[in-house]
């Protein structure tokens, strides 16, 4: 019984060292685990939106035809609410050639550039991938304008003035995200109030893209 209980003494010895001698070195570093979500220390880049649009201007009651209108823009998303309405900042360009008044043989014209920051709240239309979208900004607008007149014994000369005020826009448009970078924007109207009490509407689409 001695002897076994000195076999079972020896043998329990043995594995004792065997494991003893196969666990890994104290020095070695065990990895940590990943941090958890919104807790890296680098802060992801800010996506930008950059875009493009053409359309028509047409004055609101004081008379004129429509004027060619291109718009280039830079957009910057902010944040999403709960609900799912997506908030953001956007800085459009505007660009207005005004239209051609020709009355008694004498004409006159100009163009308009106009600088609008504007607050932009988007919807999503269900599970499409259509968004709808408001917007209101405030900014400026400085036109410069020609005009031909006819004076006595002097013939005809062409005057030219310059004006800038401030200008409250605001409106709605769709956006269809094509691809995951690509949106095709449609905004059917666009309302443009200035100070000057000139008021006008704005039909347009164009494209953008994510940064």
């Amino acid at each position: 019984m001695l002897a076994l209980a000195r076999s079972a003494l020896a043998l329990l010895a043995v594995a004792m060292a065997a494991a003893a001698s196969a666990a890994p070195p104290s020095s070695i570093a065990v990895p940590l685990p990943p941090p958890p979500p919104g807790t890296s220390l680098s802060r992801p880049a800010r996506t930008i939106l950059v875009g493009g649009k053409a359309g028509i201007a047409s004055p609101l009651g004081n008379g004129g035809d429509g004027s060619p209108m291109i718009e280039v823009e830079a957009a910057i998303p902010w944040r999403t609410t709960a609900s799912g309405i997506a908030l953001g900042w956007a800085l459009p360009l505007r660009t207005t050639f005004l239209s051609t008044t020709k009355r008694f043989g004498l004409e006159s014209g100009g163009v308009a550039l106009e600088l609008t920051p504007t607050a932009r709240a988007s919807v999503p239309l269900g599970r499409s991938s259509v968004s709808f979208r408001t917007e209101a900004g405030l900014g400026i607008v400085n036109r410069w304008t020609s005009q031909q007149v006819d004076t006595q014994f002097l013939g005809r000369r062409t005057d030219t003035g310059q004006s800038m005020t401030g200008i409250v826009r605001m409106g709605f448009a769709l956006d269809w995200a094509v691809r995951p970078r690509l949106s095709v924007a449609l905004e059917p109207l666009s309302f443009g109030f200035d100070f000057r009490g000139n008021a006008d509407w704005i039909f347009a689409g164009g494209l953008t893209y994510r940064l």
